[in-house]
């Protein structure tokens, strides 16, 4: 096949080759795996060290390193308030993701015969709760199917609800196949009908800094995001938006105590009343430092557009190679986010991943659906689809 029968991505209007040199994961080979960690910035790997130095400084528990620690949690979280379309006061962080999602499962007085309805495509850490809660309680476990991004999916959420039904988890994007849900449609799914007074808790870990993210207005009771992914930021700190009134905090740290109370033993009516104590927080700044990097290079919806066209254009590389070459299944459903996926038919994902790998390509497999991930980002080059699409034709045709 001759190099320039497969698709290659137009050339950035922005400097591309300056702005990765910022980024070391980015200084060799092709990295197409942000969807699992994504890769931080110098000045973000640098705000880590600089405030444990700046806290140090100055003694790390005194009143002055308060003061800052504050600072950078308040600037944090005005930061993902303008990101989320939430209040900075409805912002809690916590160590991950699963620990975001988990107070949802765990902040339930569940009772024997009570439904939880969870979307098929949530993560282990999800299910593995969700199967847990099932076994303790005796609680009914209901599944609504993929795809998450098609037209029947509200309906499908819709039929699985009842009065019984006291939370329902879903993912705003599917982490392995970037379908995207409707979560206006969702939202009226569950609060239109007879569970009207379920809990609704989206796991947003694929979604913010690559979908579009707008909770203003729309009833959802717990969104979870997490740093390390498609925002740049640092592993080991994430985020959860809470707005219910109806969840019961199940960890409970000083952070949560009523400063404003003349009996400061009472939680906060604050987001706050859900974390626990210390946090890592020298990783604040780092997160508020990756999400500004991404501002000064182009705005949030040209950059979910430019790693759509990147993922669009992969997709249909990998269409005209399982179309000429067979062994391949590619989705007829054209990329609306950065991620895109395919199942090999005669090697397994994880050999496709070692193949790629040897290439010095970083992608992801995945065993539920067994297929092969590609997450794409705006940093991605058109040089990194060219070398996708040839490794995976060398692939084929071996």
């Amino acid at each position: 096949m001759s190099e320039n029968s497969l698709a290659v991505p137009l050339e950035p209007v922005f400097d591309l080759a300056a702005i990765r040199t910022d980024f070391p994961a980015l200084s060799e080979g092709v990295y197409a795996n942000f969807g699992a960690r994504g890769v931080m910035s110098n000045a973000a790997i640098d705000a880590v060290s600089s405030f444990l130095t700046s806290l140090q400084d100055v003694g790390p528990a005194s009143r002055i390193a308060s003061a800052l620690i504050a600072r950078e949690q308040a600037a944090l979280s005005r930061t993902l308030a303008r990101l989320t379309g939430a209040e900075p006061e409805d912002i809690v962080y916590l160590g991950s993701i699963s620990q975001a999602m988990a107070l949802a499962f765990a902040g339930i007085v569940w009772r024997a015969g009570d439904v939880l309805v969870i979307g098929e495509a949530e993560p282990p850490g999800s299910w593995l709760w969700a199967r847990e809660i099932e076994r303790r309680y005796d609680v009914k476990v209901r599944t609504v199917p993929r795809p998450y991004g098609g037209p029947t999916f509200a309906q499908h959420l819709a039929d699985r609800l009842c009065e019984r039904t006291r939370l329902v988890v879903l993912s705003h994007v599917d982490w392995v196949t970037g379908d995207v849900v409707c979560l206006r449609q969702s939202v009226e799914a569950v609060h239109s009908g007879p569970a009207a007074r379920a809990i609704l808790a989206v796991d947003g870990a694929q979604a913010a800094g690559i979908s579009h993210v707008d909770l203003k207005d729309l009833d959802i009771d717990l969104y979870a995001l997490t740093a390390q992914k498609w925002l740049g930021g640092p592993d080991g700190l994430a985020a959860a938006v809470v707005r219910s009134a109806r969840l019961l905090p199940s960890q409970i740290g000083w952070r949560g105590c009523d400063l404003t109370s003349e009996d400061q033993l009472v939680l906060t009516q604050t987001a706050q009343r859900f974390g626990s104590g210390s946090l890592p927080v020298a990783l604040l700044p780092a997160w508020t430092q990756a999400l500004e990097v991404a501002d000064r290079h182009m705005p949030l919806p040209q950059r979910c557009e430019r790693a759509t066209q990147m993922a669009k254009t992969l997709h249909g590389n990998l269409k005209t190679l399982a179309s000429r070459y067979g062994g391949m299944v590619v989705p007829d459903t054209i990329p609306s986010n950065g991620i895109t996926a395919c199942r090999f038919e005669r090697i397994t994902p994880g050999a496709v991943v070692n193949a790629l790998a040897a290439r010095g390509i970083q992608v992801r497999s995945h065993h539920w659906p067994e297929c092969v991930r590609f997450c794409l980002h705006y940093m991605s080059s058109p040089q990194d689809i060219a070398e996708i699409s040839n490794a995976v034709e060398t692939v084929l045709a071996s």
